[in-house]
């Protein structure tokens, strides 16, 4: 072993000894301790710097991060014919967290063979429990059930009482999602009583949290109370604020149905502090929700529909946040696996086939998603007036509310089934000569309205007569899209500049095409923006300034028509806060 190889292995030692307790002086070190290895060509200690740093950044909760170090390092072992154990585990674990719950479980059944054979060690039992609450997510009960037994039998053989009470308090968890709630209880008790010897209270307040729900279905309401209200005691001074809030909703819940509203609502209050002290919009939408349908039981509508407005807008960036990560998640499952087989090309076909497949599945429930929380708006609203028919003065707040989330779910429908349209080739362009220019003149007359709302000017440009052979009602569909996102993103009292030209070819063979360009003043995209932005569901890295929505199929709809009349669309920005300019290329009648 070199001088060099000796450093390189002490430094890999010094970063393993710290990837859990210190994470960031971990990765520092064994990046350091990378570089040197793929420099001396050293794989076994560059693959375990990068296990090291695998594990490290899952503790940072960079997740998609730590999975596709994971995945290299787990990719050298192989090669070396290392021990593959501990990267399997951690890159399970690691996708697992990041939502590829088939993917996470492909790779713990290989962590399983690994281990199996090899005695009943603390890593088996891990691996056990793994597979078991991948199947839990996956409602594989029966499964779940069956890994969790495998890892409890490990557990009590080591004696590790910790991992026991966990373990049981999964078990009855699941028995509760089965409605075997009898057994949920004897295994959540046997959880209470391990957690209890331990003498951890956050460790008791998880099962004493799911008895006192399983008291509650059971129509046990005295005590689901005791278990809520002990808990509460137990977590006086402790740190974890989930596990408060349940109890204290799950308090709320119970005074809430036996009319103690006032009760209730003191209830719902605190959890609503610790939600907005810990920035968890799980927890302030939930309490919202339940103090609008406390004050509304109390017939205060000032306060009911106070509470109703932020429950709709808190759920609403929930929801949004979950379409994201689905969408990166499902990304990230798909150049994870192109990558793994891109040597496959025959293969790698067939698993684009079934991602396109799943990528329609995912758009479908984002879309059931985004059409739903409009829907509470209009039902919490209209449910708001029927209560109370005699406050006039409340009505036209309300029904603004009620077509607002109508028109949004009007847009993500037309937009949808423009998309399906395109896409099966079902959309057929009716074209005729049409002057461009006077269509563009038309969209923004009709956006102005719009615009004026936010303080915004439109300038409008026409240069000559703009010919061209078009479908004049699917390029109205791209100028509205791209004048009201310019609307959408530009701050107030900013200014847009719509210009439609005609552009001379340069050599004397070619033809002349219409140029149309839509500028606004306002948020601008970065280079990963403009790379992205024409996909469908993208989510970029401005925001509308006015808290509009988004359905998220807008720019890849007008991309698409664009290109079916042959012609190109494109988009220039300087960057952040330098505005974006949107430019249409259209062939001209001559070239139809």
């Amino acid at each position: 072993m070199t001088e060099r190889h000796r450093q390189i292995k002490t430094l890999n030692e010094e970063a393993t000894s710290l990837k859990e307790s210190e994470p960031e002086k971990a990765i520092a070190l064994a990046k350091n301790a990378a570089e040197q290895a793929r420099k001396e060509g050293l794989l076994e200690e560059l693959a375990q710097s990068l296990l090291c740093i695998g594990v490290a950044e899952f503790r940072l909760s960079n997740f998609q991060k730590s999975a596709l170090v994971l995945s290299e390092a787990l990719d050298l072992l192989e090669q070396t014919q290392a021990d593959t154990a501990e990267a399997l585990f951690w890159l399970g674990r690691a996708h697992d967290r990041i939502g590829n719950y088939s993917l996470a479980l492909e790779i713990h059944l290989k962590a399983l063979d690994s281990l199996e054979g090899k005695g009943e060690s603390k890593a088996l039992a891990q691996v056990y429990s793994q597979i078991g609450g991948v199947h839990l997510h996956l409602n594989n009960f029966e499964k779940a059930i069956d890994y969790y037994f495998k890892a409890l039998d490990v557990y009590d053989k080591q004696g590790n009482t910790k991992a026991l009470s966990s373990t049981y308090n999964n078990l009855g968890v699941i028995f509760r999602k089965n409605g075997s709630y009898d057994e949920a209880l004897t295994y959540l008790k046997k959880s209470l009583a391990l957690a209890e010897s331990l003498g951890d209270a956050t460790a008791i307040a998880y099962p004493l949290y799911h008895i006192g729900n399983v008291e509650k279905l059971k129509g046990n309401l005295k005590e689901a109370e005791v278990c809520f209200q002990r808990g509460l005691k137990l977590l006086e001074g402790t740190t974890d604020k989930y596990i408060t809030c349940s109890h204290l909703s799950g308090l709320a819940e119970l005074l809430y149905e036996s009319g103690k509203l006032s009760q209730a609502i003191k209830y719902h209050q605190k959890a609503l502090k610790l939600g907005e002290e810990s920035s968890s919009k799980e927890i302030i939408y939930e309490a919202h929700e339940g103090l609008y349908r406390c004050y509304k039981e109390q017939k205060n509508y000032a306060k009911a529909l106070h509470h109703h407005e932020r429950f709709l807008s808190v759920r609403q960036e929930v929801f949004s946040e979950q379409s994201d990560k689905r969408i990166r998640t499902l990304q990230f499952e798909y150049d994870y696996k192109a990558a793994e087989q891109e040597a496959e090309i025959y293969r790698l076909k067939n698993i684009e086939l079934v991602k396109a497949n799943e990528l329609k599945d995912e758009f479908l429930a984002i879309v059931a998603h985004d059409l739903k929380s409009p829907l509470q708006t209009i039902m919490g609203f209209a449910e708001l007036i029927k209560e109370k028919p005699d406050r006039s003065d409340l009505v036209p707040k309300q029904a603004e509310s009620i077509f607002n989330a109508s028109k949004r779910m009007l847009k993500l429908i037309d937009d949808l089934l423009k998309t399906a349209a395109i896409e099966s080739g079902r959309l057929e362009l009716k074209k005729t000569l049409t002057d461009v220019a006077e269509l563009l003149r038309f969209v923004v007359d009709e956006q102005r309205y719009y615009a004026s709302k936010k303080d915004l000017q439109i300038h409008l440009e026409l240069e000559g007569e703009c010919i061209a052979r078009v479908d004049a009602a699917r390029l109205y569909d791209v100028f509205e899209n791209l004048i009201s996102n310019a609307i959408k993103y530009s701050p107030k009292g900013k200014a847009i500049f719509a210009k439609c030209q005609i552009q001379k070819a340069n050599a004397p063979t070619a033809e002349t095409a219409v140029l149309v360009s839509i500028k606004d003043e306002g948020l601008g995209m970065t280079e990963e923006d403009i790379a992205k932005a024409f996909g469908k569901f993208q989510k970029l890295s401005a925001q509308p300034t006015g808290g509009e929505n988004s359905t998220g199929l807008g720019l890849s709809i007008v991309k698409e028509l664009v290109e079916l009349h042959g012609g190109r669309v494109w988009i220039e920005s300087e960057g952040k806060d330098k505005g974006t300019t949107f430019f249409v290329l259209l062939p001209t009648e001559s070239q139809s």
